[in-house]
């Protein structure tokens, strides 16, 4: 089992993970908002919006 941190590490680790929280959940309502906005169809560009309605995805897809 890994021993914790120590404790001068402790207040940086906090700081870090709470930017990051904060940061995140900051952009969630831009993000909703653009969507609400463009629909998600503003998330994709058209040409690949039809490569994808025209062709079932795989995940080996992915591995090219």
């Amino acid at each position: 089992m890994p021993s914790p941190p120590p404790e001068s590490l402790m207040p940086v680790v906090v700081w870090v993970v709470s930017l990051y929280g904060l940061l995140f959940f900051a952009g969630l309502p831009l993000f909703f908002r653009f969507v609400a906005a463009e629909g998600l169809r503003g998330l994709v560009h058209p040409e690949r919006m039809l490569w994808l309605k025209t062709r079932a995805w795989s995940p080996l897809d992915a591995l090219g």
